[in-house]
């Protein structure tokens, strides 16, 4: 993969894990001020456009994880079964581990190769 494709897919990979972090500040300032945060119609729809695309997304990103660690040649078989089940279960907190270990590493280690 090139080197922008890998930093986006990394983007995308950490943006439900900052979703998540946002979203739980807006419920928060909710309770505290019930008005404050969506007493605008508009704003509410757009929150949950938001909220649906995430939603979108971070399906779409534990299919693409999953295939990736199926299909890693580098992973042993009982890691990859690992790796699946974590990306599964664990989903916002593995894909941006797992694109740090064996996706961001792997093109450092090639670009590292391929220099020697």
């Amino acid at each position: 993969m090139r080197k922008v494709a890998i930093l986006l897919l990394g983007v995308i990979s950490l943006w439900p894990l900052f979703y998540l972090l946002v979203f739980f500040g807006l419920a928060v300032q909710l309770v505290l001020v019930p008005r404050a945060v969506l007493s605008d119609p508009q704003t509410f729809n757009d929150l949950a456009k938001v909220h649906i695309a995430t939603i979108v997304v971070s399906i779409v990103l534990t299919l693409v994880y999953m295939v990736h660690a199926l299909r890693n040649g580098t992973l042993p078989s009982d890691q990859k079964t690992l790796w699946i089940l974590s990306v599964l279960f664990f989903g916002i907190a593995a894909i941006p581990i797992y694109w740090y270990r064996f996706i961001w590493h792997e093109k450092q280690e090639t670009a590292h190769s391929a220099s020697s």
